[in-house]
């Protein structure tokens, strides 16, 4: 019953950060200029750039190295030197960026009165990069609920204060305190989560900071590549056209990825799992979870995926109209391509939690590369159209390798007849929602009918054909304990009765 509570806690944790940065977006873009909402988006895409490049990847590193541990001992325990850590890098990171706002704000922000909102910028980034550690450490000794509350906190209040400003128009460096105020309240309860627990300090055997380090460097350089390959685009865009452009872009972005709500919760379920699995050499284990996630999570995320680009532009219509709904073509072609590319978090977590990181590194220095030659070669041909193909390329880029990489770390064991019946369910699903759209093609009743329809469509292809392999049926029966259980009913309906 806990590990279902706990999935539970970690997805609606998952479910309400997508939800927040989506709520959040609508109401800027729906009450701000969309000169201010672009100096939002970029405040925020510099603030991603600058928790990974500060951060150095440590929090993976804590999470990985713990439930390494518990999987060889089987006890519980925490290297004190990790919070030492966390007040050495926050501190540092404010400090690095605060010394660096007046240049930030005139080259990218196209105005030194915006230096204030980068200082402000700092503090935001040095709060998330704590709070980030002390997840992570919750995540390693898999006191899953504690991490996941300590990220809904985060997600409500770093952004419900700024959208609670937004709905008065106050400034956009009062905005930015916002930011600042809910991060650092998130931060606070997360340290006392950890403290809380009093768990012993890890004894450290011989070697233990040269496999950390050893482990964390490429690992750090691969996120880095990966976070700045996810946001080089915001940044070029803006520096290239204007603020009003990347607001556009920046929403249509946030509208495409929207099915990490779905690819979250198992990849943070994943990663410790793996690594456990990893310590003790159990080979079968890391591929039940392997193929049993990426079937479950593919089966919700491609009808979204499919869905979303034929409602794209009734979708943007009735959420914020304007500027944003004129340029409708760039959500339905971000969404429909990251159909192809959304588990490429999954990827990540199944190779990090098995220390195949080179292959993550390299992954994201191609993605990096392609995404910036073409950034800044398209842009200025193609404007805010050079942006999307510059982003879905590189999405190709970093997720194919990764692909490859896992299925051979499995010994070719992936299975991809199931992905096969999802494609087929969807697409007939797809072909569903269009017509009834075309029949319902205006007001909301336009969106709601054809989404209603489609998702009565995929469950009823689904419970004939039943599309998932033996190892996601295990998978799910394994987190549904209890034969009455709500999630147990539901999995035998779609999967069958069958384990194998």
């Amino acid at each position: 019953m806990s590990s279902i509570r706990s999935v539970s806690v970690v997805s609606l944790s998952f479910f309400l950060q997508t939800l927040s940065s989506i709520v959040f977006y609508l109401v800027i873009a729906r009450t701000l200029p969309a000169v201010e909402v672009g100096a939002i988006t970029l405040f925020l895409s510099f603030g991603g750039i600058f928790m990974t490049a500060f951060a150095l990847n440590l929090d993976t590193g804590f999470a990985h190295f713990i439930s390494y541990f518990i999987g060889k001992t089987g006890k519980y325990s925490l290297p004190r030197f990790f919070m030492a850590i966390t007040a050495i890098i926050t501190v540092v990171s404010f400090a690095v960026i605060a010394s660096v706002s007046h240049e930030i704000a005139s080259v990218f922000f196209h105005s030194s009165s915006y230096t204030n909102v980068v200082v402000l910028m700092g503090g935001y980034v040095s709060e998330s990069i704590g709070l980030s550690y002390m997840v992570s450490i919750l995540q390693g000794i898999q006191s899953f609920r504690l991490a996941a509350v300590s990220s809904m906190l985060y997600s409500v209040l770093s952004v419900g204060i700024p959208v609670g400003m937004s709905i008065f128009r106050l400034p956009v460096e009062i905005i930015s305190a916002g930011f600042v105020m809910g991060a650092g309240i998130s931060f606070i309860f997360s340290i006392s989560f950890v403290v809380g627990r009093k768990l012993p300090n890890m004894p450290i055997e011989k070697g233990f900071n040269t496999k950390f380090f050893a482990y964390v460097i490429p690992v750090y350089f691969g996120s880095l590549t990966s976070s700045l390959m996810g946001t080089i685009d915001r940044v070029i865009l803006p520096a290239l056209t204007n603020l009003t452009l990347s607001a556009v872009y920046t929403y249509s972005l946030t509208i495409a990825t929207i099915v990490t709500a779905i690819t979250s919760p198992f990849s943070f379920f994943l990663f410790p799992k793996i690594s456990q699995a990893f310590a003790s050499s159990n080979h079968s284990e890391a591929k039940e979870y392997t193929q049993g996630s990426l079937e479950v999570f593919y089966y919700f995320a491609l009808p979204a995926s499919l869905g979303a680009t034929i409602l794209s532009r009734p979708l943007l219509e009735i959420l914020v109209g304007g500027v944003y709904a004129s340029h409708y073509l760039v959500l339905q072609i971000m969404v429909f391509s990251y159909s192809f590319f959304s588990f490429r978090p999954m990827l990540s977590s199944i190779l990090l939690g098995n220390r195949k990181t080179r292959a993550y590194l390299y992954s994201g220095v191609g993605a990096l590369a392609t995404n910036l030659i073409l950034s800044l070669t398209l842009i200025p041909l193609f404007g805010i159209y050079g942006a999307v193909i510059a982003s879905v390329s590189a999405w190709a880029v970093s997720t194919i390798p990764r692909m490859v990489a896992v299925n051979t770390l499995l010994n070719h064991g992936l299975f991809l007849f199931p992905y096969i019946k999802m494609w087929v369910n969807a697409i007939i699903m797809a072909a569903t929602v269009f017509l009834v759209g075309n029949i319902f093609s205006t007001g909301v009743s336009g969106l709601l009918i054809p989404v209603a329809t489609g998702i009565v469509v995929y469950i009823s292809l689904s419970i004939v054909n039943r599309p998932f392999s033996g190892e996601a049926r295990r998978l799910v029966r394994s987190i549904a304990t209890g034969p009455h259980s709500l999630l147990q009913r539901i999995s035998t309906v779609l999967m069958g009765n069958s384990g194998t």
